[in-house]
């Protein structure tokens, strides 16, 4: 059996296998000294605001964030609905 996956290069075995014995001289591993939250509100895709995830691309660069959090609808679920939409329906809830 080879020591190494065929798929990959000896190099790349042996980078892994480093970072995987932690062996901090061959791989930096890098932990972030703070938590940069990016809180994004409802996107409601495919009807998101024009240029608004561009907008978002950008804070999230501008403030060096490394973690995302999302507080709301990305996707929207009643354009993805399989059911028929009645908006005049009788049944409206009380």
């Amino acid at each position: 059996m080879p020591e190494y996956r065929p798929r990959l290069t000896p190099d790349e075995y042996n980078l892994i296998k480093a970072y995987r014995d932690g062996a901090a001289t061959q791989v930096e591993r890098s932990k972030p000294t703070e938590r940069n939250v990016f809180v994004v509100g409802d996107l409601h895709e495919p009807f998101t605001l024009e240029g608004y995830l561009e907008h978002c691309k950008h804070v999230y660069d501008k403030f060096n964030c490394n973690h995302v959090v999302f507080i709301g609808d990305i996707i929207d679920n009643h354009f993805s609905s399989y059911h028929e939409t009645v908006p005049d329906s009788k049944q409206q809830l009380r």
